[in-house]
């Protein structure tokens, strides 16, 4: 085989076919007579056909026997930031084992460092820097001594001792002259993505699509992104759709046009995309779920005006809310991001996230509003502007979920390539270390299985839930380390979560030491594990301090011991009824 693409490595249940490496492979098929092929690991994991803890191995044996055993010329490593030190040990390791094998590292990550990938590593023979269809074939060309490497555009290498950077390639201008993809109908994906544009015209400086795509957004056109939902319809039968563009909304009239022509030909479809808030107006949200989109994913970031500007997002947080209400109106579900640990964030800044990340959970019931500490990545402003305050943190969870945890040593070496896997070294972040873990696992999963219960303990602390975080702190370690099994050793997240309402459980026995809220917590769980129940013919009876029906019914709470019986209904709905 000429040259196989090799995927950035992560862990995946769902198989999810990346568009990158698909695009370069289909292109070399159709434009030469080169041989190529591209792998996922990340699908072969999903689709068990290798062992799910092969990200756990030292050096990666089966990875790079894997590779091996497709006899390729050239390895392509596509890279992504929390996975480039898997990406190098694999390389290496083929290298030391194979020295004739080429190989090429390309993709988001190493076009941001690839000076200091390239000083670093001797095994890595070319970076391609940028988008990759109009040299692939050059590339190859090169290693098959066809083509002259100065003369090869977007890549950089050694010759002799210096590092030697090509005329950059040029964006391309019409993304709609990529081809189609053909997917591999014995492992097709759920939900088919459609890649309908690159790079976005913004500038928040946590971000290094700027850098990457040079801040110039282009879009497919409406007809082309048509032709190839259709295309997908008809030959997998497939009708749901994740539109992969950073901003998809970017230019209304572009995405109104498009909705327009989904009505018009009457295509039945669900879609999901990604969007900024202040893109979206009522005419848009409107046509867009008339069109078919189920789910919108929103990058709010931070909940504070002043981090706002900060960050330089810009986003009028006044208006924010009224365009989430909005989607939550006309049936869209959200995935809503924030970040929190930015350079100059206080704790003022840090609440008022959380206030819009509680808006979301308890009154709109967005199941996934999630807060991640800021990543410094390469090529973005605050990385240059921060990179020498930043440390390195075992208990980093995001250590955990690219499993790094064995190769520490290695990622301390090169804090440059790997500074993603670092933390910003500031009294903020120290203070709310595992606030990130505390929110998305703790919080979230309770205020929807226990949500009275999770109200009465953010009430009873000021209805804070940074207070709420610092009380519970002790116990933050602990619940990590068994979250970070389920990514290890495959421990079930199930039986993470028992032990994480046993420690709540415990929690408000022990340290809030209010007798209330133990019974309400008792109850809402009971309530839970019977609905749970399949056999309708069972039932549970439990006795409380307080008037539990009284409470859910009034909110007034009553000490007077009462007994319930808990059932469910033969329409599977959960029957509580007071024993006399």
């Amino acid at each position: 085989m000429d040259i196989l693409f090799v995927d950035g490595f992560q862990q995946s249940s769902i198989i999810t076919f990346p568009i990158g490496i698909n695009l370069l492979s289909t292109i070399i098929s159709k434009n030469s007579n080169y041989t190529s092929e591209v792998i996922s690991f990340s699908d072969l994991i999903a689709e068990k056909k290798v062992p799910d803890n092969i990200l756990l191995e030292k050096d990666y044996e089966t990875i790079v026997r894997y590779i091996l055993n497709k006899s390729p010329k050239i390895v392509s490593f596509y890279t992504i930031e929390r996975s480039y030190f898997i990406s190098l040990i694999v390389a290496k390791n083929i290298k030391k084992i194979d020295k004739e094998i080429k190989i090429v590292f390309a993709g988001p990550h190493v076009s941001l460092c690839s000076l200091d990938t390239l000083k670093a590593f001797d095994f890595i023979d070319v970076v391609a820097i940028g988008e990759g269809e109009q040299n692939v074939i050059s590339i190859i060309d090169y290693f098959n001594n066809r083509e002259k490497i100065e003369n090869i555009k977007g890549i950089c290498y050694r010759k002799e001792d210096q590092i030697v950077y090509n005329e950059p390639t040029p964006l391309l201008e019409n993304l709609d002259e990529l081809p189609m993809l053909e997917l591999n109908e014995d492992s097709l994906p759920f939900i088919i993505r459609i890649e309908t544009g690159r790079g976005c015209p913004f500038n928040c400086t946590f971000c290094c699509t700027k850098t990457f795509w040079k801040r110039k957004a282009r879009m497919k056109s409406t007809d082309r992104i048509i032709n190839e939902i259709n295309y997908y319809m008809n030959k997998y039968n497939i009708r749901e759709f994740d539109f992969i563009h950073d901003q998809f909304t970017a230019y209304k009239e572009k995405t109104l046009e498009f909705c327009r022509k989904i009505l018009d030909q009457g295509i039945d479809i669900e879609w999901s995309c990604s969007a900024r808030a202040d893109t979206l107006d009522k005419e848009i949200i409107s046509l867009m779920a008339q069109a078919g989109c189920n789910k919108v994913l929103l990058g709010i970031e931070t909940g504070s005006q002043r981090m706002q500007k900060e960050i330089n997002k810009n986003l009028n947080m006044s208006e924010v809310k009224d365009t989430i209400k909005l989607l939550d109106r006309h049936g869209i579900e959200m995935q809503v991001n924030f970040i929190y640990g930015f350079p100059t964030e206080e704790e003022e800044d840090l609440l008022k996230s959380l206030n819009l990340i509680r808006f979301c959970v308890e009154e709109l019931l967005i199941q996934e509003a999630t807060i991640y500490k800021c990543a410094y990545l390469p090529g973005t402003h605050i990385y240059f502007t921060q990179k020498n305050n930043l440390v390195f943190n075992e208990d980093n969870f995001y250590l955990f979920r690219y499993p790094a945890k064995n190769h520490g040593d290695f990622i301390k070496r090169y804090p440059n390539l790997f500074s993603g896997l670092f933390i910003f070294n500031s009294r903020l972040v120290d203070k709310y270390f595992y606030l990130d873990i505390f929110i998305n696992y703790i919080y979230n999963y309770f205020a929807f299985r226990t949500p009275k219960t999770m109200n009465e303990i953010i009430t009873f602390y000021d209805n804070s839930l940074l207070d709420f975080y610092l009380a519970y702190k002790t116990e933050m370690k602990r619940i990590t380390t068994l979250l970070n099994r389920t990514v290890y050793y495959g421990d079930k997240l199930s039986d993470v979560r028992e032990e994480m309402s046993r420690s709540l459980e415990l929690f408000i026995k022990n340290n809030m030491k209010n007798d209330f809220i133990a019974d309400l917590y008792r109850f809402e769980k009971e309530i839970m594990k019977i609905s749970l129940s399949k056999n309708s013919k069972v039932s549970e009876v439990q006795t409380f301090d307080y008037d539990m029906l009284l409470y859910y019914q009034r909110l007034k709470k009553k000490k007077e011991k009462c007994k319930l019986v808990f059932s469910v209904t033969e329409d599977k709905e959960v029957s509580i009824i007071k024993e006399k």
